[in-house]
């Protein structure tokens, strides 16, 4: 608890109390409190120091009984330096006492206080005083006191800044952030690294140690200081692997080190991934010499150096850090194919070999899949099977059957590319194979061997060929007759351009493919077809012939054609008329121009010959078949107009206008001559002005020409003069010494522009002799030619024109890749001459920003990144990410964290929908570790919790709960292996398994037969076992008289354990948080009843959690209805082998019930499935081993359709059967009454191992173990009360089995009283440990620290181990028994009696002297009237016994008495008279009156019952005997 909300508070009038606060850690809060009317801080049990009120100055009143300060009975306050700011003089008094952890005093600052009251405070050995603080203390009181003795201890002061606040290390300690004498600044560690360890195989051993090192930084501090070592690793994730381990700190530098530990890493029995431990650094108990990087991140009070007590108040944290351990399991290895290619023929079948390398832990399931390729599946290619799966330690080579079918048409070699996927990730091997398949040789394809020629428009050399036809395919025989069609384009005319003669067709023999000549030039030659091209003088555009295939015998025609093979072949004439095409009108240079070309072609190009550079860099689209110039700047002459794709003419155009040339004319003067030279400068002569080679031009004889561009600022220049001799060349300025006139230089200045990217660009210019139409573009370089727009949106433009000479729109800059800064190129008209106009810098609009390399300068080229969403830049223009900052409240965006990054504190979220910060709900992991960007995606899920995909704009996981951490073991809420659906509640399609882990593959067969393999194993196997259990059932029903004793109760014994284990079982569902070594012992029970819980997934085309919960609901009945097949069977036996083994349907039934008695906890809790129901995170409730059914409230349709089934399976199995023990309990009373205790009748079966007043026993059993799931279902939110309750069920039924002993052997009931004692202490230690889920772990991990719940969770797994052992020795004590002459060298405390040894007992019980009865005390008496009352040999007696009436007896034993009772009665009626039994009945209703008013008087009065007449006693001794 803290004072958070109170920040800002300055002045209180009146009082400041903070008082009787148990939960208190801190007043920080009070941080700005200056000025007060009076304090009292008092019972405040966790509060360690004042921190938060060292701002408080003045103190101005006093309470009603006059204390000003009253600081008081806080038992872990160890400092009040907090009020070292405190000055002046108290209005009232000053009282400070019960304080008994203070080290000192520290309030020098006080100057007068009305009275003084200082008591209690600290031990005598730590309390510290100085004598500046004794003399301040004497001087503050006007009445003064004495100081108590006991703190004359001589106490040095503290000094150097040094403070009193942590009496473990000493009274005097440097404050956080110090060390040394407290003035030198102490160095900041940080904790950096990611390392990984391999557990070992599981057979390899139990553990090895694995090192785990982190980095360690330090900043610059002073090399005087030794190297910080006061801090420790600390686990974040508390899985216990720390522990006791030592760790060593080594410093390579002052600025580098490193922590290291030895962990021990244990083997898994079960693959369970990749586990992800998170370690930080933690301050020492020692002095602190260090500042953990991120642990001051909340101080709010003092800057640097900060109090220590910071720790203790919870103001700056204790841990910070990142080293993240990895802990894998052993290599799983890869799938990979044998060979990377194979090749196959059609109509053909193959394998393919699958390798599983570098590892064999766990199983590997590898998904087959095409990647690519020019095959087609069920045309090309069949492949039988995709999953080929290795179970754990297999690593042999697997094979998949593949099949090429034979299509019947030829095709070039086809490839398909294969690849594998792992199916448990989903990520694909490296491992590729590419398959080449090859034609069989069929009839085949036939086609051009090309689809278009070029010819000249003249005779062609005398039979060249002209086409080709190709056959591919070699089945057959196959001909072709070549033909004339129609062009899509325009075609030369028949007789006046060319004449075409038919030939014969062409013949490919069979077996025979390859190409064969189909067109010939010549008009004379004899061939399969001839053509003659006619010359013509005429220019025209170029003309087309097509051709096509006519197909006989066993070929087609290619339907699919290409370049190179194709069903059409088309000759094209090209004109040979000297333009080379059709001439154009001309255009102008530096105008638009425009030629309709008429073409298809997509770009053209102007040149003087067409070849291949022509189209390099100057092609111009087509569009329309028009290419348009905006601006035609070509020098003047005739040019082809080249077609770019086959680079032929298609067209010629004459391009008009001057020449370019920058000169000066000739000037006039005497005695000029050639050679002479002019330059421009700003004054004649000028040593000073540095000549510019550019800026020279010479006389040429007709004008003055200057030998390159001019360059420099435009203005007003003088034309200097020079004419260049022996000893003047005219090389510098002062050469040109004679004025010649003047020259004006038009154009821009030279100036820095800026433009913001993905906006609109307008640069306006200054310069001289600006003009409409001058032309401006901004380019990487003005060297590179024609002007070039580099920003300007779409295609690359030209320049952009201005129409005043100074203003230019580049338009909307575009996005991209780009200088920072670019040439701004100037040119006028027709751009013969590109002069720089300065540089245009692009800069990013507002929460974008340019890159910038590590010295922090922008890249020289880029593009503009935005800044995450939740983040701003405090202008535009900003240089590197570092400028992008949080956003703030009033930005709409409400982080917690914006110091070093934007996000949540621990325990938040950022939710994208609210933009504010949301509480983590359970089933999450939000501790950040200081990395507070990591909030702002969706929290990751701990390990056995699943959630929903998140929304968009994510607000928040809805979580449910898995059933335990191996059905959803990853923090990504991925499920196990085969697992899907809500929860990861259910099997994969093709997949099995229980709830509790992940889902095996069912194979590559198909469910068709999946279902006939499990009728055939099922009904024969379900047979089997129905014998099995009669056989078993048979043996236990057996007479006493027959076997030994021992192995009897062997098989009871064998029946309890059983019993106990499937409680367990129960137990192990309890909403508990269980250690994980007894998690997996509770796996393995669960695992001996897997038969009771039938996974269907692989017998469902979609597995669902109905059909899961129906199968073993309807379990037991598919059982009654199999072994109600035995009679059949046997009757069926009986005639085939013709012997006597008829078994009678009774029989079977009796056999179902004894089974139905030894599964009731498994089968009940079956029942109970449906309705134990928990609440997960999002607080929806769904089953526990199905989380993917919800419970009410808004049940899923599925929960409603089982509840009918799940009420009358519950019906039937709990309320009837139980029903059916006490029926047949009451019938083995009657028949043992009827035979006089010698036979207990059919139904004994069910108590055989049961004393005969206690032949109810089994019934209570049942009704034990459904009480214990009614709890378990009822309280399934609540851990607590289901152990508490099953603890009290368990405790009751021990004690009634100590006190009735209801077995018949004394191992057998020690054995239950084991069992049930066993459970309730478990159940108790669990309860008191505060492992149930419904108490908060918050409160558990207080309670608990490490080591400790360490070693009560071991003491929880020894104590189980214990129990089952327990078990075990009274098994082995009763085998020991069966083994002759054994018995009698056991004790006999721990073993039944013999029979010799129980006839003995009776003869000396029947010889003992009665007077020995006269001795016994209340106590005896009372035991023996229990026993008495109990025993099945007083029946009938206790008239006679003169029992109590008030003492409770036996249910077995009240149904004996009043079976004797009737029996009596029926044997009367057959020896007495009917007009005696009237009178007789009438005697013996007044004797048993009688009897019960003398027992009432006698009672009443004090006075003894007389013993009851001999005649009646013998009368029932003949009535035994008869």
């Amino acid at each position: 608890m803290r004072l958070d909300g109170l920040q800002g508070l300055s002045v209180v009038k009146d009082q400041v109390t903070v008082g009787h606060n148990n939960e208190l850690v801190s007043i920080a809060g009070l941080a700005s409190l200056r000025k007060a009317g009076y304090v009292s801080i008092y019972t405040n049990r966790q509060l360690r120091s004042l921190h938060g009120l060292e701002k408080l100055e003045e103190i101005t009143g006093a309470e009603a009984d006059g204390a000003s300060l009253y600081v008081a009975t806080m038992e872990e306050l160890q400092s009040i330096g907090a009020l070292h700011s405190l000055s002046g003089a108290l209005p009232g008094s000053l009282e400070v006492f019960s304080l008994p952890k203070l080290g000192s005093l520290q309030l020098a600052g006080l100057s007068a206080a009305q009275s003084l009251k200082l008591q209690l405070l600290g031990d005598a050995v730590d309390f510290c005083l100085s004598e500046q603080e004794r003399q301040a203390l004497r001087a503050l009181s006007t009445e003064g006191f004495v100081l108590d003795a006991r703190w004359d201890n001589g106490c040095v002061p503290c000094t150097g800044g040094c403070a009193v606040c942590d009496r473990r290390v000493g009274r005097c300690r440097c404050p956080l952030g110090r060390s040394g004498d407290c003035t030198q600044r102490a160095p900041r560690v940080a904790l950096r690294g990611a390392q990984r360890c391999v557990r070992p195989r599981h057979s390899e051993g139990s553990s090895n140690i694995c090192t785990v090192c982190g980095d360690l930084e330090a900043d610059e501090y002073d090399a005087d200081l030794p190297a910080p070592t006061a801090f420790h690793l600390t686990e974040l994730n508390s899985t216990g692997l720390l522990a006791d381990a030592r760790q060593v700190v080594v410093w390579e530098s002052v600025r580098r080190g490193q922590i290291c530990v030895n962990l021990t890493i244990t083997a898994s029995s079960s693959y369970q991934g990749s586990e992800f431990i998170s370690f930080g650094l933690s301050y020492d108990h020692a002095m602190p010499d260090c500042i953990i990087n991120d642990t001051l991140k909340e101080v709010t009070v003092h800057p640097e150096p900060v109090f220590p007590w910071c720790l203790d108040s919870g103001d700056c944290l204790g841990t910070a850090g990142a080293l993240l351990l990895e802990v894998a399991e052993p290599a799983k290895g890869r799938a990979a194919f044998a060979q990377e290619e194979a090749s196959f023929t059609e109509n053909s079948l193959g394998a393919l070999v699958l390798e599983r390398l570098e590892g064999d832990y766990t199983t590997l399931t590898a998904l087959v899949e095409v990647k690519n390729g020019t095959a087609q599946a069920g045309i090309h290619y069949v492949l039988s099977s995709v999953v080929v799966s290795w179970p754990h330690g297999d690593a042999s080579p697997k094979a998949i059957p593949l099949r090429f079918p034979d299509n019947n048409v030829y095709e070039d070699e086809l490839e398909l590319v294969l690849q594998m996927r792992d199916a448990d990730t989903g990520e694909p091997f490296p491992s590729l194979c590419v398959l080449r398949l090859s034609d069989d040789g069929d009839g085949g394809v036939l086609g051009f061997g090309a689809a278009e020629r070029w010819a000249a428009e003249r005779r062609g050399a005398e039979g060249a060929c002209l086409a080709e036809v190709r056959r591919h395919g070699r089945s057959g025989e196959a001909t072709a007759t070549l033909e004339l069609t129609t062009c899509t384009r325009e075609m030369a005319t028949p007789g006046r351009d060319f004449a075409f003669t038919p030939g014969p067709a062409l013949v490919w023999q069979d077996g025979q493919d390859g190409a064969q000549c189909a067109l010939q030039f010549s008009a004379f030659h004899s061939g399969p077809a001839r053509l003659d091209i006619y010359e013509d003088a005429d220019t025209e555009p170029n003309e087309a012939i097509c051709f096509r295939l006519a197909a006989g015998g066993s070929a087609v025609v290619t339907s699919q054609s290409s370049a190179n093979f194709s069903s059409s072949f088309t000759l094209v004439l090209q004109d040979l008329g000297i333009s080379g095409g059709p001439q154009l009108a001309p255009c102008l240079r530096g105008r638009p121009c425009r030629l309709a070309l008429g073409l298809e072609a997509p770009t053209v190009a102007l040149a003087a010959q067409c070849e291949a550079s022509a189209c390099a860099g100057a092609a111009m689209n087509l569009s329309d078949g028009v290419a348009y110039w905006d601006l035609l700047l070509h020098p003047p002459g005739r040019y082809l107009v080249c077609h770019c794709t086959d680079l032929r003419a298609v067209a010629s155009v004459e391009i008009q206008g001057p020449q370019e040339a920058c000169q000066i004319p000739k000037l006039s003067g005497t005695g000029l001559l050639a050679n002479d030279r002019l330059s421009l400068q700003h004054s004649c002569g000028d040593a000073l002005e540095p000549l510019q080679a550019a800026l020279v031009a010479i006389d040429q004889g007709s004008a003055y020409a200057f030998g390159g561009r001019l360059a420099g600022d435009p203005g007003v220049f003088n034309l200097c003069w020079c004419r260049p001799s022996s000893n003047i060349t005219c090389d510098s300025a002062v050469d040109f010494s004679a004025p010649a006139g003047f020259f004006k230089s038009e154009g821009p200045y030279r100036e820095l522009f800026v433009c913001e990217v993905n906006a609109s660009c307008r640069v306006q210019l200054r310069g001289v002799g600006l003009r409409p139409g001058d032309r401006l573009a901004a380019m990487e370089t003005c060297d590179g030619g024609a002007l070039k727009m580099f920003i300007r949106s779409g295609e690359e433009s030209s320049s952009a024109i201005s129409a005043d000479g100074s203003s230019y729109d580049f338009g909307l800059v575009r996005e991209g890749q780009l200088p920072y800064e670019l040439d701004l190129c100037w040119c006028r008209g027709g751009c013969e001459a590109v002069v720089p106009a300065g540089r245009l810098r692009l800069r990013c609009a507002r929460n974008f920003f340019w890159p910038a390399g590590t010295s922090g300068a922008a890249q020289g080229r880029g593009s503009c990144a935005p800044c995450a969403e939740h983040q701003k830049t405090l202008a535009a223009a900003s240089l590197g990410s570092a400028a992008c900052i949080c956003k703030e409240e009033k930005d709409g965006w409400a982080f917690q964290e914006t110091n070093e990054a934007c996000g949540c504190r621990d325990g938040f979220f950022w939710s994208a929908r609210n933009r504010s910060c949301q509480p983590c709900s359970g089933g999450q992991s939000c501790l950040w570790q200081g990395a507070f960007a990591r909030s702002l995606a969706p929290p990751a899920l701990l390990p056995g919790f699943w959630a929903e995909e998140p929304a968009p704009e994510f607000a928040g996981h809805s979580v449910y709960r898995c059933f335990n951490r191996r059905t959803c073991p990853f923090s990504n809420g991925t499920c196990a292996i085969g697992r899907e659906g809500r929860g990861c509640g259910l099997c994969q399609q093709g997949f099995f398994g229980r709830h509790d882990g992940p889902c095996e593959s069912c194979g590559p067969s198909s469910l068709e037969e999946r279902r006939w393999s499990f009728v055939a194993l099922a009904l024969p196997g379900s047979l089997g076992l129905s014998v099995v259990a009669q056989l078993i059932f048979g043996r236990q029903g057996s007479q006493k008289g027959k076997g030994l004793l021992a192995l009897r109760s062997l098989r009871s014994s064998l029946s309890q354990s059983f019993q106990y284990l499937q409680l367990l079982s129960i137990v192990s569902f309890f909403e508990v948080r269980w250690p994980s070594l007894l998690e997996q012992l509770w796996n393995a029970l669960r695992s001996l009843f897997v038969p009771l819980r039938l996974s269907t997934g692989c017998l469902l085309e979609e597995p669902s959690a109905r059909s899961e919960l129906m199968a073993r609901l309807l379990l037991p009945f598919g059982v009654v209805v199999v072994a109600l097949q035995l009679p059949w069977l046997s009757r069926l036996l009986q005639k085939l082998l013709a012997r006597d083994i008829q078994l009678a349907v009774r029989e079977v039934l009796k056999m179902l019930v004894w089974l139905g008695c030894l599964f009731f906890s498994t089968l009940i809790h079956n029942g109970f499935l449906l309705f134990s129901c928990a609440k997960g995170p999002n607080d929806v409730s769904t089953v526990v081993i199905f989380p993917h059914l919800r419970c009410p409230p808004g049940p899923d349709k599925e929960w409603l359709e089982l509840l009918p089934f799940a009420v009358a399976y519950n019906a039937f199995f709990g309320v009837g059967l139980t029903l059916a023990v006490m029926f047949a309990a009451k019938k083995s009373v009657f028949h043992l009454v009827q035979s006089n205790f010698q036979e207990r009748g059919p139904w004994s079966f069910l108590a055989i191992d049961f004393r005969d007043t206690f032949m109810w026993w089994p019934s209570l059993k049942l009704a034990k173990d459904l009480a214990i799931n009614i709890i378990a279902a009822i309280c399934i939110n609540f851990g607590s009360f289901q152990l508490l309750g099953t603890a009290f069920i368990s405790g009751f039924y021990a004690y009634a089995c100590l006190t009735r002993h209801p077995f018949q052997d004394c191992l057998n009931n020690g054995l239950e009283i084991w069992c049930s004692l066993s459970v309730m202490i478990l159940c108790l230690f669990t309860a008191g440990m505060g492992l149930a889920s419904d108490i908060r772990e918050a409160a558990v991990e207080m309670m608990l620290e490490e080591d400790v719940a360490s070693f009560r969770w071991q003491g929880i797994l020894a104590f189980q181990v214990f129990s089952l052992t327990g078990a075990c020795s009274f098994m082995l004590l009763q085998v020991l028994l069966a083994v002759p002459g054994m018995d009698r060298r056991i004790p006999r405390f721990i073993r039944p009696y013999l029979p010799d040894e129980l006839e003995e007992m009776r003869l000396t019980l029947a010889s003992m002297d009665p007077q020995l009865i006269l001795n016994f005390d209340a106590s005896d008496l009372n035991f023996l009237e229990q026993l008495l009352s109990a025993s099945r040999a007083t029946v009938g007696r206790s008239q006679q016994l003169k029992l109590a009436r008030w003492r409770s007896v036996t249910p077995g034993r009240q149904l004996m008495s009043v079976y004797h009772k009737g029996g009596i009665n029926e044997l009367r009626k057959e020896v007495v008279p009917d007009d005696q039994m009237e009178s007789a009945c009438h005697q013996e209703d007044g004797e048993e009156d009688g009897e019960e008013d003398g027992e009432e008087d006698g009672e009443e009065d004090g006075v003894e019952e007389p013993e009851a007449d001999e005649t009646s006693e013998v009368h029932e001794a003949d009535f035994h005997t008869t």
